[in-house]
Protein backbone atom coordinates (compact mmCIF):
# COMPACT_ATOMS: atom_id res chain seq x y z
CA UNK A 1 0.00 0.00 0.00
CA UNK A 2 1.31 3.46 -1.03
CA UNK A 3 2.18 5.25 1.81
CA UNK A 4 0.64 9.15 2.43
CA UNK A 5 2.55 12.06 1.20
CA UNK A 6 2.70 14.95 3.27
CA UNK A 7 1.02 18.30 2.07
CA UNK A 8 3.24 21.14 0.80
CA UNK A 9 2.23 24.15 3.32
CA UNK A 10 3.41 27.32 4.04
CA UNK A 11 2.95 27.01 7.78
CA UNK A 12 2.22 23.85 9.25
CA UNK A 13 -0.35 22.85 12.14
CA UNK A 14 0.49 19.96 14.54
CA UNK A 15 -3.03 17.52 14.12
CA UNK A 16 -4.58 14.82 16.63
CA UNK A 17 -6.02 11.66 15.51
CA UNK A 18 -9.39 13.28 15.69
CA UNK A 19 -8.60 16.03 13.14
CA UNK A 20 -7.67 13.05 10.24
CA UNK A 21 -9.75 12.76 7.38
CA UNK A 22 -11.69 9.38 7.37
CA UNK A 23 -9.17 7.68 4.67
CA UNK A 24 -5.74 8.12 6.90
CA UNK A 25 -7.83 7.00 10.20
CA UNK A 26 -8.12 3.76 8.65
CA UNK A 27 -4.45 3.22 7.27
CA UNK A 28 -1.87 1.43 9.57
CA UNK A 29 -0.44 4.04 11.60
CA UNK A 30 3.28 3.72 9.68
CA UNK A 31 1.51 4.46 6.35
CA UNK A 32 0.29 7.89 8.61
CA UNK A 33 3.72 9.94 7.87
CA UNK A 34 2.16 13.38 8.47
CA UNK A 35 -1.16 15.70 7.64
CA UNK A 36 -1.34 19.37 8.32
CA UNK A 37 -3.62 21.92 7.08
CA UNK A 38 -3.58 25.45 6.71
CA UNK A 39 -6.16 27.47 8.34
CA UNK A 40 -8.34 30.14 6.23
CA UNK A 41 -7.77 33.67 6.33
CA UNK A 42 -10.35 35.77 7.96
CA UNK A 43 -11.32 38.24 5.75
CA UNK A 44 -10.88 42.15 6.47
CA UNK A 45 -9.22 40.78 9.82
CA UNK A 46 -6.49 43.65 9.55
CA UNK A 47 -9.05 46.02 8.83
CA UNK A 48 -11.54 44.96 11.56
CA UNK A 49 -8.66 44.87 14.08
CA UNK A 50 -7.77 48.29 12.74
CA UNK A 51 -11.31 49.64 13.90
CA UNK A 52 -10.72 48.08 17.23
CA UNK A 53 -8.21 49.85 17.64
CA UNK A 54 -9.65 53.22 16.18
CA UNK A 55 -12.36 53.62 18.57
CA UNK A 56 -10.35 52.84 21.28
CA UNK A 57 -7.79 55.65 20.36
CA UNK A 58 -9.93 58.12 18.96
CA UNK A 59 -11.80 58.13 22.36
CA UNK A 60 -8.77 58.65 24.33
CA UNK A 61 -8.03 61.69 22.48
CA UNK A 62 -11.25 63.33 23.26
CA UNK A 63 -10.73 62.33 27.21
CA UNK A 64 -7.85 64.09 27.29
CA UNK A 65 -8.84 67.20 24.99
CA UNK A 66 -11.37 67.52 27.74
CA UNK A 67 -9.38 67.34 30.61
CA UNK A 68 -6.80 70.14 28.41
CA UNK A 69 -10.27 72.20 28.11
CA UNK A 70 -11.42 71.70 31.53
CA UNK A 71 -8.16 72.83 33.12
CA UNK A 72 -7.35 75.96 30.75
CA UNK A 73 -10.88 77.17 30.52
CA UNK A 74 -13.16 75.85 33.21
CA UNK A 75 -10.55 75.43 36.37
CA UNK A 76 -9.30 78.40 35.14
CA UNK A 77 -13.11 81.06 35.19
CA UNK A 78 -13.43 79.55 38.61
CA UNK A 79 -10.59 81.12 40.02
CA UNK A 80 -11.73 84.13 38.24
CA UNK A 81 -11.93 87.83 40.49
CA UNK A 82 -15.14 89.10 41.14
CA UNK A 83 -13.69 92.68 39.70
CA UNK A 84 -14.13 90.75 35.82
CA UNK A 85 -17.73 90.38 36.34
CA UNK A 86 -20.07 92.37 33.79
CA UNK A 87 -21.99 94.90 36.53
CA UNK A 88 -24.91 97.06 36.28
CA UNK A 89 -22.49 99.74 37.09
CA UNK A 90 -20.41 98.90 34.18
CA UNK A 91 -23.56 99.70 31.60
CA UNK A 92 -24.62 102.81 33.31
CA UNK A 93 -20.88 104.04 32.98
CA UNK A 94 -20.99 103.33 29.35
CA UNK A 95 -18.72 100.71 29.07
CA UNK A 96 -18.90 98.62 25.95
CA UNK A 97 -21.01 95.79 25.16
CA UNK A 98 -19.37 92.13 25.74
CA UNK A 99 -18.60 90.48 22.43
CA UNK A 100 -19.09 86.93 24.42
CA UNK A 101 -19.85 85.34 27.03
CA UNK A 102 -20.50 87.55 30.67
CA UNK A 103 -17.94 88.62 31.90
CA UNK A 104 -14.67 90.50 31.19
CA UNK A 105 -12.86 87.34 30.85
CA UNK A 106 -11.01 86.95 27.53
CA UNK A 107 -9.23 89.10 25.00
CA UNK A 108 -12.38 89.96 23.01
CA UNK A 109 -14.02 91.75 25.93
CA UNK A 110 -11.37 93.55 27.56
CA UNK A 111 -9.33 94.70 24.78
CA UNK A 112 -12.50 97.13 23.67
CA UNK A 113 -11.30 98.61 26.99
CA UNK A 114 -7.58 99.76 25.65
CA UNK A 115 -9.69 102.18 22.80
CA UNK A 116 -9.10 105.75 23.72
CA UNK A 117 -12.59 106.06 22.46
CA UNK A 118 -15.42 103.87 22.49
CA UNK A 119 -18.91 102.97 20.30
CA UNK A 120 -21.86 105.46 21.85
CA UNK A 121 -24.89 105.01 20.37
CA UNK A 122 -28.04 107.34 20.76
CA UNK A 123 -31.39 107.71 19.41
CA UNK A 124 -33.89 110.30 19.17
CA UNK A 125 -37.32 110.97 17.49
CA UNK A 126 -40.62 109.19 18.01
CA UNK A 127 -41.04 105.60 17.54
CA UNK A 128 -42.72 106.31 14.01
CA UNK A 129 -39.44 108.38 12.93
CA UNK A 130 -36.66 107.39 14.67
CA UNK A 131 -33.14 108.38 14.18
CA UNK A 132 -29.68 105.67 15.30
CA UNK A 133 -26.37 107.54 15.50
CA UNK A 134 -22.98 105.53 16.32
CA UNK A 135 -19.71 107.80 17.73
CA UNK A 136 -16.79 107.07 18.79
CA UNK A 137 -16.22 108.87 21.85
CA UNK A 138 -14.04 108.80 24.44
CA UNK A 139 -15.18 107.91 27.95
CA UNK A 140 -15.10 109.79 31.30
CA UNK A 141 -13.14 109.16 33.70
CA UNK A 142 -15.01 106.91 35.69
CA UNK A 143 -15.62 104.61 33.29
CA UNK A 144 -11.95 104.64 32.27
CA UNK A 145 -10.66 103.84 36.22
CA UNK A 146 -13.15 101.09 35.75
CA UNK A 147 -11.68 99.72 32.45
CA UNK A 148 -8.45 100.15 34.18
CA UNK A 149 -9.31 98.17 36.74
CA UNK A 150 -10.70 95.87 34.73
CA UNK A 151 -7.26 95.17 32.44
CA UNK A 152 -5.37 95.06 35.50
CA UNK A 153 -7.24 92.24 37.04
CA UNK A 154 -7.65 90.41 33.73
CA UNK A 155 -3.70 90.58 32.96
CA UNK A 156 -3.25 89.51 36.43
CA UNK A 157 -5.61 86.55 36.20
CA UNK A 158 -5.00 85.72 32.82
CA UNK A 159 -0.89 85.14 33.26
CA UNK A 160 -2.09 82.00 35.55
CA UNK A 161 -4.58 80.57 32.81
CA UNK A 162 -2.67 77.50 32.85
CA UNK A 163 -1.59 75.58 36.03
CA UNK A 164 1.08 72.88 36.77
CA UNK A 165 0.74 69.99 34.82
CA UNK A 166 -0.99 72.03 31.92
CA UNK A 167 1.90 71.29 29.07
CA UNK A 168 2.31 67.74 30.25
CA UNK A 169 -1.66 67.25 29.29
CA UNK A 170 -1.68 69.31 25.97
CA UNK A 171 1.94 67.00 24.98
CA UNK A 172 -0.50 63.72 25.76
CA UNK A 173 -3.60 65.09 24.31
CA UNK A 174 -1.53 65.93 20.83
CA UNK A 175 0.27 62.76 20.80
CA UNK A 176 -3.13 61.17 21.23
CA UNK A 177 -4.44 62.91 17.87
CA UNK A 178 -1.54 61.66 16.37
CA UNK A 179 -2.26 58.16 16.84
CA UNK A 180 -5.68 58.00 15.84
CA UNK A 181 -4.91 60.08 12.99
CA UNK A 182 -2.97 57.70 12.08
CA UNK A 183 -5.29 54.99 12.30
CA UNK A 184 -7.89 56.76 10.18
CA UNK A 185 -5.94 56.91 7.30
CA UNK A 186 -4.83 53.81 7.41
CA UNK A 187 -8.34 52.42 8.08
CA UNK A 188 -9.46 54.65 4.91
CA UNK A 189 -6.53 53.10 2.80
CA UNK A 190 -7.32 49.69 3.61
CA UNK A 191 -10.00 47.70 1.23
CA UNK A 192 -12.76 45.80 2.12
CA UNK A 193 -13.26 42.77 0.94
CA UNK A 194 -16.77 41.74 2.96
CA UNK A 195 -19.59 43.62 4.23
CA UNK A 196 -17.95 42.80 7.80
CA UNK A 197 -15.25 45.52 6.25
CA UNK A 198 -17.74 47.58 5.26
CA UNK A 199 -19.88 47.75 8.51
CA UNK A 200 -16.46 48.21 10.31
CA UNK A 201 -15.66 51.38 8.55
CA UNK A 202 -19.05 52.77 9.13
CA UNK A 203 -18.45 51.97 13.02
CA UNK A 204 -15.52 53.79 12.83
CA UNK A 205 -17.56 57.12 11.57
CA UNK A 206 -20.17 56.35 14.17
CA UNK A 207 -17.11 56.87 17.28
CA UNK A 208 -15.77 59.71 15.15
CA UNK A 209 -19.27 61.13 15.27
CA UNK A 210 -20.48 59.96 19.01
CA UNK A 211 -23.13 58.02 16.94
CA UNK A 212 -25.42 54.97 18.00
CA UNK A 213 -26.62 54.47 14.30
CA UNK A 214 -25.33 55.39 10.87
CA UNK A 215 -27.72 57.74 11.02
CA UNK A 216 -26.23 60.11 13.36
CA UNK A 217 -22.95 60.29 11.24
CA UNK A 218 -21.57 63.51 10.50
CA UNK A 219 -20.41 64.30 7.17
CA UNK A 220 -18.31 67.80 8.16
CA UNK A 221 -15.98 68.26 5.35
CA UNK A 222 -13.18 66.10 5.85
CA UNK A 223 -13.89 64.72 8.76
CA UNK A 224 -14.15 60.87 9.51
CA UNK A 225 -17.21 60.14 8.45
CA UNK A 226 -16.72 61.41 5.07
CA UNK A 227 -13.23 60.11 4.44
CA UNK A 228 -14.98 56.58 5.16
CA UNK A 229 -18.09 57.29 3.20
CA UNK A 230 -15.10 57.70 -0.10
CA UNK A 231 -13.65 54.70 1.32
CA UNK A 232 -16.24 52.77 1.26
CA UNK A 233 -17.52 53.82 -2.46
CA UNK A 234 -14.59 52.60 -3.59
CA UNK A 235 -14.66 49.24 -1.93
CA UNK A 236 -18.16 49.32 -3.52
CA UNK A 237 -17.06 49.73 -6.66
CA UNK A 238 -14.42 47.50 -6.44
CA UNK A 239 -15.92 44.20 -5.30
CA UNK A 240 -18.72 45.04 -8.45
CA UNK A 241 -16.34 45.09 -10.51
CA UNK A 242 -14.84 41.44 -9.59
CA UNK A 243 -18.24 39.78 -9.23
Amino acid sequence: MNALVALPILTAVPTTTADLPRIAKELPPSNVREISFVPAARPDAELLALVDEYVVAEQRWCDLNTAVDRMECDDHRKRMPDVLQRTEADTQLGLPSLVIRDAWDCPANVNQLREERWPVGTRTGTPDNMTFRFQLLPPSPEARARADEIIAAFEKWNAKRRPRGFKKLERERDKAFEIYADLEERIEATPAATIQGLMAKIRCAQAYSKASDASGISFDGGGCGERMAGSIFCDIERMAAGA
